[in-house]
């Protein structure tokens, strides 16, 4: 498994590439370990905390260039936050590890593990839901700008 998901990783990201993890890139391993698995991964990396990964000074120890538990951008002209986790609920969810809007237009996530990309003004970056494969920004870009 880990040798497919290394591969179709490379397949999309190139040495000079920056991409975002948004969350979850290990699940409580030796630094040592995850030092080694993150360094054949092509490009420069970016990692939002999810429910499985270490502190942030850990994940900056491994190789993650930038930790945060999470951020926003500007993409497709809209505001767009990224965290690990989606909304839940009408109001954006009861528990504290759930996000809650914050005026953002679209929310850019991770952590559920099923096989729909977009769903109300969430975009599930999951792997599962990509054929195992990170997705490039200007396919978000496209979902995030048909999001009303």
């Amino acid at each position: 498994m880990d040798i497919e998901l290394l591969k179709r990783y490379n397949e999309v990201v190139g040495p000079d590439d920056v991409t975002l993890w948004l969350g979850d890139a290990f699940f409580h391993m030796s630094r040592e370990w995850m030092r080694q698995k993150l360094a054949k991964h092509n490009g420069r990396k970016i990692l939002i905390l999810g429910n499985h990964d270490g502190s942030r000074t850990k994940m900056l120890d491994v190789g993650f260039e930038w930790v945060e538990r999470e951020t926003w951008i500007e993409m497709a002209g809209k505001k767009v936050r990224l965290h690990h986790y989606p909304y839940y609920g009408k109001d954006g969810g009861s528990g504290k590890k759930n996000p809650r809007p914050q005026g953002e237009d679209a929310l850019i996530h991770g952590h559920t593990h099923d096989r729909i990309r977009v769903r109300d003004n969430m975009v599930n970056v999951c792997v599962e839901a990509w054929d195992y494969r990170p997705v490039r920004r200007d396919v978000i870009a496209n979902l995030i700008r048909d999001i009303s």
